[in-house]
């Protein structure tokens, strides 16, 4: 980033008589700072177009006066993407590029512009009578943009896939300030490389996603049910024998801690719970189909199959929509519940499936030796091998008196993913915390086609310097 100018006042004198429109200004509050405000932005001027022609423009000038631009869409990034740490680039902001294009009844295509948030796109499919899939926990500010550049998960991917899936087509502005349009929302297309899905999950380090043809699906009606179990080999074993009979109906299988629970109940974020909170671990589960009344039935005998079994202790299936709001409410507060108990360190993992309980104890184990009085609290989405496991400090202690602790923690965290043939992102990304990382454990070869690419797309490293690699 020392090659890059500054974006200063100067800077932008040039671009508004270059642009027209009322599109730049000092930096709002609302982008100073990464959600868990362990970063600030060190940009100091925002960009905030209204077309793609506008991205175009300012990729342009930021081309040929040989400026960085960082894109930014809901800012919920938990691995400081979307945020500048060092230089003073441009923020591009893609609040604005939020319309709807066009939805196509026949194939259930709908296209929208990047800056549109999750819970709109999810919203108007509803309007035209079918699903976006894509759920996550900040779908109410984060931005569909974001969700490509990073190809989200979710809870639902086990059934529909990362964002990656659900989408099609793609409009993007490349370094060059060149327009990529591949909005052709095609579902066979073997003509040459696949460039929609190279810069799908490439973080704005190669392009500007502006607008996407998402897949939507006909809508389901959903049973959620909460199961206790006594560890999380139960919860492998379990979800091998439900995955293997209700096949695809089988839309979410999301593992909680009794430390989650206890952390929501702490927090005050939830004081009530449906099953008996004082198990070791639980299983939240979700089957969707249009039939549901003849679903209803297998998946509860599903479960009392287990339970004879010996798998599964409690059971809590939802008979209606607000007992089914409720289960998922449990889940969808723990993030915000971590958020206020505040981590020592934080890790979004993939594992295999069939190594997650093993992971779990010797990680536990492991971090333990390094301190005897930190807790862990780990959930995540079984069903697609990805665990969030996060350390924090006993009850009664702030993170910053175990600040010491972080980084030991983290190497073996991540070490020990490595050994089990993981990932240390699963789903948030690389961004620019965990790029040393990206580096020590990634296959060599990789790493230097990531870089040979990203030399090819943008030679100057204009698109969100400081993301993703080192140098």
């Amino acid at each position: 980033m020392s090659d890059l100018q500054p974006v200063d006042s100067k800077i932008i004198e040039i671009l508004e008589n270059t642009i027209s429109g009322d599109i730049f200004s000092s930096l709002d509050e609302k982008y100073k700072m990464e959600p868990r405000g362990k970063f600030h932005n060190t940009a100091k001027f925002v960009a905030k177009p209204r077309t793609a022609k506008d991205v175009s423009e300012i990729i342009k000038c930021a081309n040929s006066l040989g400026f960085g631009i960082v894109p930014y869409s809901g800012g919920s990034g938990l691995v400081c993407g979307q945020i500048s740490t060092s230089g003073q680039p441009l923020l591009l902001s893609l609040e604005r590029l939020n319309k709807l294009r066009d939805f196509d009844p026949i194939s259930g295509i709908i296209k929208v512009e990047s800056g549109m948030i999750l819970s709109e796109v999810k919203r108007l499919s509803q309007n035209y009578g079918r699903q976006f899939p894509l759920t996550l926990a900040s779908q109410g500010s984060c931005m569909i943009g974001g969700n490509l550049a990073t190809n989200a998960g979710g809870v639902n991917v086990l059934k529909y896939g990362s964002a990656r899936d659900l989408c099609l087509g793609i409009e993007a502005v490349l370094a060059d300030g060149k327009l990529f349009n591949d909005l052709k929302a095609l579902k066979k297309d073997n003509s040459g490389y696949d460039i929609r899905n190279l810069l799908i999950g490439s973080e704005g380090t190669l392009g500007v996603i502006t607008a996407a043809s998402l897949k939507t699906f006909p809508k389901t009606n959903n049973i959620a049910a909460m199961v206790s179990i006594r560890s999380p080999n139960e919860a492998v074993e379990l979800y091998s024998f439900l995955n293997s009979r209700l096949e695809f109906s089988l839309q979410a299988f999301e593992l909680i801690s009794s430390t989650g629970i206890e952390f929501l109940s702490v927090t005050g974020l939830r004081k009530s719970f449906p099953i008996n909170s004082k198990r070791d671990w639980f299983v939240l589960l979700e089957v969707g189909s249009t039939e549901i009344s003849l679903l209803k039935d297998f998946f509860e005998s599903c479960l009392y199959e287990a339970n004879e079994k010996g798998v599964v202790d409690e059971i809590v299936v939802s008979q209606n929509e607000r007992q089914y709001d409720s289960l998922w409410e449990i889940r969808e507060l723990i993030p915000e519940a971590n958020r206020l108990i505040g981590a020592i360190s934080n890790h979004d993992i993939s594992l295999p499936i069939t190594k997650i309980a093993e992971f779990i104890g010797k990680a536990e184990e492991e971090i333990l030796r390094i301190s005897n009085s930190v807790r862990v609290n780990c959930f995540g989405h079984v069903g697609d091998g990805n665990l969030h496991f996060n350390v924090f400090p006993p009850n009664g202690s702030s993170k910053k008196e175990f600040d010491s602790f972080s980084e030991k923690i983290t190497e073996k965290v991540n070490s020990l993913v490595f050994d089990y043939n993981g990932s240390i992102s699963a789903e948030h990304g690389i961004g620019r915390l965990k790029k040393d990382d990206l580096c020590k454990y990634s296959e060599p070869m990789k790493l230097e086609l990531m870089k040979r690419i990203k030399n090819t797309f943008d030679p100057k490293n204009i698109l969100n310097p400081g993301s993703i690699f080192i140098n």
